[in-house]
């Protein structure tokens, strides 16, 4: 395998044309996301690229390539796509880093020794230093050395997916298959935050004897074997929130402190928690990793930033919202500072947690703009303000913290500590005069920052997010901010015009249309908190290019100069003339370099003339644009040509193309129906929609059967077409997960009860909010609708029924009776009487017009989780925790039958239209068809990998769905649909 070439693509081998094929679909998502090309146009030119490979042809040619040559994105668009995707994909350390991870994995299930693995990393680590591109990952040398076989090893790659997430709260570990780690994780018990067990102290590998290349761990935290041995561990993301926290064996020297356990780790430190022993009390010891790998360079501006950090918290120390600073210095080699110990959490997992208000972390906000404001007077700019540098206390009293990247007034940002391999800051939170990278960054940059922070409190989520951080930073400069509204469209109570108004002046794209200081967006913020009147602001569109006049001789320039010679143009063109000897000697530099044919040297002076005199980047962006817009326009003519002439040539291929397909479905459409009878009568569902990201909660079909609506505990409600099992709407407006859907008769309105104790009723066809009713003192379990469609009626955990007028969202009665939490209600076919089921132990009917209880059912001896009318309203279900389905004369209160059938709690049913079949769904994973009039099983439907929750038939019974899901396992969030139910009940009902 080793003597024969190696192609750069087109070669069948997993592990080349595997990646190039993964780069080449997230470019072309990228151009896509862009809004360069279509969805249509991407899927042709795939398409001739499968055909190119098809052919034979060496090599295939790259969908860039592809794009590119068809005229449907440009060269500058292709190198832009280019590089996101590199700072996406091709990051020598975390290609290195994933390697080493996937040595480990390899390693410790034999499939490899630590020596073989130690030496393809040892050939990576001189590629990366050789400066090859691409880098060798870890399958090609190991397939190269021919230490592993292809499907060994691609068996080894679907299992490695496989992560161990563990809870930084109460520990619990929870396994994931396709862990994603830009998503939010949250523990179903207690609702902390989900952490990879990769990086973390406990899971460091001991025994398999390899050697990672990057940044070793700063001290060895087992007191059994010397620091100077200290095995490497690997460090968390920077900027990532506190770790898991786990306690070492045994506090661990260090000075005169006892570091007692790690409580955060990033890139370039690791804070512990300690104790001093002179003082006694405990402390923050945030201690420098030692990296060897770094050139000195490097080294030095890290340790630069480490001590910067420490004067500017010490020269703030006085204000109570910031973190003090007590001691820094040197000991055992380790740079170190000593700070204040906060008891608490970052205000981002306080808000992920709900256990502030909206209210309440905007009056945090307003703390921590205060004292920003503070260090702005002092003369220090943050740099960095976001949701995880805010400490908030047990008291609720926030605490900013992490000023290594702050800066002193007035400093150059590109002379300070900003080397090309940092970013300045995170993406989300950079305001675009950062993402430019320009040199004018002040105190509005800060309010900026603040902005966001408030625009995530109102909606949950940044205004802008991406895949990577330069699509990311293109957005945060390219794109309008959206305004909070536009993004919530389910709506909020505390989001008003004013509370939106402050959030979009601080988030003004111009720094001059911002809030001046932090001081001025804390005060708008208290006016807001205590009612009073905030005058809405309407930031100014400016911009200085449109009143400029270019001199005549530009446009004679401009359409044919090259790179710098562009450059050029514009930046007199904005100076009128040379006055600036600098300005002079980079213009002629750069003219030098083209001359020369030095296209690498042109592109320095290029880039040193933007970090100069950065006013002449938005110049150059619009005389791009417009370079660009015409290369498309004549792109766009050279594919209408290439067109017509495809149409011409491939009309009659395209007429028969058309008759195979129509063969092909109509085959395609016999096989489904076969298959789904099969799958019905074997007792499986014939289709699962997929979407939900964790348990299905609530499933409700609409009354014309066209749409079906399901939430789950991932705080989505998703609007299903039912023709097309794909989602029409995707609701994400409910705070907090939503516990029981029902449609109104007409279809129009949803109405959902929700965890945060809110009854909602959304347009059905847009998902924008109707009402928003409160009054419930804790969650809703159950929401139905009387079949008038005039009322509805809501209950849940505060044991009290409410009746609603639909029209006016007006409570008409609140029905108390039950001594525990309701979770079920549904109406008669009359809609005269309502039935609930209780954790009493009891279902009550009541009189829905006069608001009065006429009846109490007594037989089950667990909680009713379940009750359901049959469509005529002579027969009442119910399903309880003692696993028993019970049938009842709602007329008389009777006890028609009671069967048992289920193997553990019964959480749902449901009667089909013909008023004779009913399903229920239990905890022990099974769907059981009964028939109703004589209370035998029909058939026992399995699928479920965990307890049936929900349950819905569709109007002409042929259908029923289910949802499932337990919060003590992974759950795959997805809803199950079973087909030709009436077919089964006929067969099995005839059988019987």
């Amino acid at each position: 395998m080793s003597g024969r070439p190696r192609r750069a693509v087109g070669r069948p081998n997993m592990a080349e044309q595997g990646p190039a094929a993964n780069l080449d679909v997230y470019l072309g998502k990228l151009a896509v996301d862009w809004g360069l090309i279509t969805q249509e146009q991407l899927r042709a030119a795939l398409a001739q690229q499968s055909r190119e490979v098809e052919e034979g042809r060496i090599p295939v040619r790259r969908l860039g390539e592809i794009l590119l040559s068809t005229g449907l994105i440009t060269k500058a668009q292709l190198d832009a796509l280019l590089e996101a995707q590199r700072s996406r994909h091709a990051d020598p350390a975390m290609a290195v880093a994933n390697d080493m991870r996937l040595g480990q994995h390899l390693v410790q299930h034999g499939l490899v020794t630590p020596r073989q693995v130690n030496e393809c990393l040892k050939l990576q680590a001189e590629a990366v230093d050789r400066g090859d591109q691409p880098v060798p990952t870890l399958c090609d040398l190991l397939l190269q050395k021919q230490y592993i076989g292809e499907e060994a090893l691609r068996q080894a790659l679907e299992t490695q997916q496989r992560t161990t997430l563990i809870c930084v709260l109460c520990g619990k570990r929870y396994p994931v298959t396709g862990y994603d780690p830009t998503k939010a994780y949250r523990c179903r018990d207690c609702k902390g935050d989900l952490v990879s067990t990769v990086g973390m102290i406990s899971e460091a590998p001991e025994d398999t004897g390899l050697v990672l290349p990057f940044a070793p761990a700063p001290i060895q935290l087992d007191p059994a074997r010397p620091a100077s041995n200290a095995a490497s561990t690997r460090p968390t993301p920077a900027g990532s929130e506190p770790s898991s926290g786990a306690v070492v064996p045994a506090p661990v020297p260090f000075g005169r402190y006892l570091l007692m356990r790690e409580i955060g780790r990033g890139g370039m430190a690791v804070v512990y928690e300690a104790k001093d022993t002179t003082l006694d009390r405990k402390v923050a010891l945030k201690m420098m990793i030692d990296n060897p790998y770094l050139d000195p360079a490097e080294a030095a501006q890290d340790e630069e930033r480490f001590l910067r950090e420490a004067r500017f918290c010490a020269s703030l120390s006085k204000h109570p919202n910031i973190v003090s600073v007590y001691e820094a210095g040197v000991m055992e080699g380790k740079r170190y500072i000593v700070m204040e110990f906060i008891e608490g959490h970052p205000m981002s997992r306080w808000r992920r947690m709900g256990s502030l208000s909206v209210r309440q972390q905007i009056a945090l906000l307003r703390d921590v703009a205060l004292a920003v404001h503070f260090a702005h007077d002092n003369g220090i700019i943050h740099r960095d303000l976001k949701p995880q540098n805010v400490l908030v206390d047990e008291e609720r009293r926030p605490h900013i913290t992490d000023f290594g990247l702050a800066k002193a007034a007035g400093d150059n940002v590109s002379a300070s500590l900003t080397a090309p391999r940092m970013t300045v800051g995170t993406p989300q939170y950079m305001s675009p005069e950062q993402a430019k990278g320009l040199k004018t960054v002040d105190r509005r940059t800060d309010v900026w920052s603040l902005g966001v922070m408030l625009f995530e409190i109102l909606t949950g989520r940044p205004p802008f997010t991406g895949v990577t951080p330069i699509e990311i930073l293109m957005k945060v400069v390219n794109n309008p901010v959206p305004t909070p509204s536009q993004v919530l469209r389910g709506g909020h109570p505390a989001l008003d015009k004013s509370i939106e108004s402050i959030c979009m002046r601080a988030l003004a794209k111009d720094p001059r249309d911002r809030y001046p200081t932090a001081k001025a967006f804390a005060e708008d913020l208290s006016r807001w908190l205590k009612g009073e009147e905030v005058r809405p602001v309407e930031a100014p569109v400016r911009s200085w290019l449109a009143s400029f006049k270019a001199p005549p001789w530009v446009s004679r320039v401009m359409p044919y100069a090259a790179a710098a010679v562009a450059v050029a143009a514009v930046v007199y063109a904005i100076a009128g003339r040379p006055q600036d000897d600098h300005l002079a000697r980079d213009l002629e530099r750069a003219e030098e370099f083209i001359r020369e044919s030095d296209p690498r040297s042109a592109y320095v002076a290029y880039s040193l003339i933007l970090r100069r005199h950065p006013q002449c980047a938005e110049a150059l962006v619009g005389k791009q644009r417009a370079k660009s817009r015409m290369e498309e326009a004549d792109a766009r003519e050279r594919a209408a040509i290439q067109e017509q002439a495809r149409q011409e040539a491939n009309a009659w291929a395209e007429q028969r193309i058309e008759q195979i397909n129509r063969e092909k479905k109509r085959a395609e459409e016999k096989a489904e129906e076969s298959r789904r009878r099969s799958d019905i009568f074997a007792g499986r569902p014939f289709l699962t929609l997929p979407g939900h990201s964790n348990v299905i909660l609530a499933v409700a079909y609409s009354p014309d059967g066209q749409t079906l609506a399901s939430s789950s505990f991932d705080d989505t409600i998703r609007i299903w077409d039912v023709k097309t099992h794909h989602a029409r709407n995707v609701i994400t407006g409910a705070f907090g997960c939503v516990l029981s859907l029902a449609f109104s008769p007409d279809g129009s309105s949803l109405l959902s009860g929700g965890s945060d104790a809110s009854v909602r009723v959304w347009n059905a066809a847009n998902g924008e909010i109707r009402h928003l009713l409160t009054g419930h003192a804790g969650p809703v379990h159950a929401v139905a609708w009387s079949p008038a469609g005039d009322r509805f009626s809501s209950a849940g955990t505060d044991r009290i029924v409410r009746i609603w007028d639909a029209a006016s969202g007006r409570l008409v009665h609140a029905l108390g009776g039950h001594a525990d939490a309701i979770y079920d209600l549904d109406f008669s076919r009359d809609g005269k009487v309502l039935a609930s089921a209780g954790g009493d132990r009891t279902i009550r009917l009541w009189d829905a017009a006069a608001g009065r209880e006429t009846a109490v059912l007594k037989g089950h001896t667990g909680p009713v989780r379940a009750v359901a009318f049959d469509p005529r309203g002579t027969m009442l279900a119910s399903g309880s925790d003692d696993k028993m389905v019970m049938f009842w004369d709602p007329r008389t209160g009777q006890d028609l039958r009671t069967r048992s059938g289920h193997s553990d709690h019964v959480l749902s049913v449901a009667f089909a239209s013909d008023g004779r079949t009913l399903a229920s769904g239990g905890r022990d994973k099974m769907i059981k068809m009964w028939d109703a009039v004589t209370g035998e099983v029909l058939q026992t439907l399995y699928g479920h990998t965990a307890g049936v929750r929900t349950l819905a038939f569709s109007p002409d019974a042929k259908t029923l769905v289910s949802g499932a899901g337990d919060f003590k396992i992974e759950s795959d969030g997805r809803v199950s649909v079973w087909g030709n139910i009436d077919l089964l009940v006929r067969f099995w009902g005839g059988a019987k």
